[in-house]
């Protein structure tokens, strides 16, 4: 008996269809179309397999195998001869296109006529020259106004930004649901083009510039957050909407809108005294504020989202979801935030209780601006005179971001916290199921706090 040799390793396209005589192999770095076992040519690279899937059919009708007439192989219609003739082609040239073959295995690739008119309807927008080659019609590369001839079909740009809107209401926070919206129109304005065709490398560029020249002296998190969201919407759009082979391409060019680092804030910690002297200079209002953020180890857009039905005074903990500006699917879940109160956080959040479903609310009666939680305890620490830090020749100023991390190093110090105590308070998801975070599972970090920066506290009080 003779040896067996290994299967041949074919494509199979996202529908099952087994593209025989076809693979997708690792090619210098890169995953490339290849005829199976051979090592040229190159069809193209796996982020374009429909185009790949054709040259490689031509490719192998040029090789004798089996051909087999498709393309246009159906009568051509007067909607045919309109459409090809907006393009400025003549009847004689669409007659001429209509004689012409691409010859592909019918038995192995079954492409309906629609669908290899609008490929060639997209290649003779995008590459005129090449669908000359391709069709042997030689008047498609005399084309004029090529840049302005469109595809048959194609986005507008209004429509991107809906699908986004629509899709992540009430899914994301409001305030990010509004500034999706203002910076899309900001970003439409800029390039100033209607339809995803209408987009070119030089819209892109243009944008990324008008924003850089807009940042002035804010920090690199707001061109981050501006670029960040536009891809965003666009990756979005990709993924949601059946978008054309050409429109595709022009969305590609968002990668230009490459985001800045980060600027990294040097951990400062706030020490007990501090902390009580920031306390004594506070209204009871600002200090239900940074109690609560010192207790949960929460940052200023938590304090501000935080309700009174997450409050649970008779066993005293906090428990809601940190809802995240933007989710990886639509499936994923939020991250749960638990905290076990102190009794001085107790009777501070008592102290200020009205009759809102928000906690922390302005005196217009709406949640409290993050812009206003920061200045209000810039101006506590400026009153208590905490001193700035001096690190690497850069100033670093005690801000209300910093209470958070100097809680978490305040439980991170004490010997009997595990780790995982930690994580959770820290909204990380720890390895454990969201179901069983309880107060129990983070009590002992925040003792540790409470003892770090008021004394030893009384008896742990979370549910056993």
């Amino acid at each position: 008996m003779g040896k067996v040799g290994r299967k041949p390793n074919h494509y199979i396209t996202s529908k099952g269809e087994t593209i025989n005589g076809l693979s997708l192999r690792k090619k210098r770095g890169r995953k490339v179309f290849l005829p199976t076992g051979k090592d040229a040519p190159e069809f193209g690279t796996d982020d374009d397999p429909t185009t790949a899937i054709h040259k490689f059919r031509v490719w192998e009708a040029g090789q004798g195998k089996t051909p087999h007439p498709l393309y246009f192989s159906q009568e051509i219609t007067d909607d045919d001869t309109a459409e090809f003739a907006s393009y400025g082609l003549t009847a004689k040239d669409v007659a001429e296109i209509a004689q012409k073959r691409v010859e592909v295995d019918s038995e192995r690739h079954q492409w309906e006529h629609e669908k290899w008119k609008a490929y060639y309807r997209n290649l003779i927008h995008s590459d005129p020259r090449r669908a000359a080659i391709e069709l042997d019609c030689e008047p498609l590369s005399l084309l004029v106004n090529v840049a302005d001839l469109k595809p048959l079909t194609t986005a507008t740009l209004e429509e991107l930004g809906d699908c986004y809107l629509r899709d992540k209401q009430g899914e994301i926070l409001a305030g990010s649901l509004k500034n999706s919206k203002q910076w899309w129109e900001q970003f439409c304005e800029i390039v100033g083009v209607e339809s995803v065709v209408d987009l070119s490398h030089d819209a892109f560029k243009k944008y990324r510039a008008e924003i850089q020249r807009l940042k002035g002296k804010h920090e690199n998190e707001w061109v981050r957050s501006r670029f960040g969201k536009i891809k965003a919407i666009i990756t979005h759009a990709l993924a949601e909407l059946n978008l054309s082979d050409v429109d595709r391409r022009r969305l590609d060019y968002v990668s230009l809108l490459k985001l800045p680092r980060k600027k990294k804030t040097p951990a400062v910690d706030i020490q007990p005294k501090e902390m009580t002297a920031i306390l004594a200079h506070a209204d009871p209002w600002e200090s239900a504020i940074i109690l609560t953020a010192l207790n949960g180890a929460y940052l200023p857009k938590e304090i501000r989202s935080l309700h009174w039905d997450k409050v649970d005074f008779r066993k005293k903990f906090i428990r809601f979801d940190r809802e995240k500006a933007e989710r990886l699917t639509k499936d994923a879940q939020p991250v749960p935030r638990c905290c076990v109160l102190w009794d001085r956080t107790i009777a501070a959040l008592k102290n200020i209780k009205a009759d809102s479903e928000i906690v922390f609310i302005s005196t217009r009666g709406t949640p409290v601006h993050v812009n206003t939680i920061v200045k209000r305890f810039a101006v506590l620490v400026k009153k208590a005179k905490v001193k700035p830090r001096y690190m690497n020749g850069e100033t670093i100023p005690v801000t209300f971001k910093h209470i958070r991390k100097s809680s978490l190093t305040a439980a991170s110090n004490a010997p009997n916290v595990p780790d995982r105590q930690i994580n959770l308070l820290a909204g990380h998801s720890a390895g454990i199921k969201d179901v069983y975070v309880v107060p129990r599972n983070v009590v002992l970090a925040c003792e540790a706090i409470e003892s770090h920066y008021f004394g030893t506290p009384k008896k742990s009080r979370g549910k056993k």
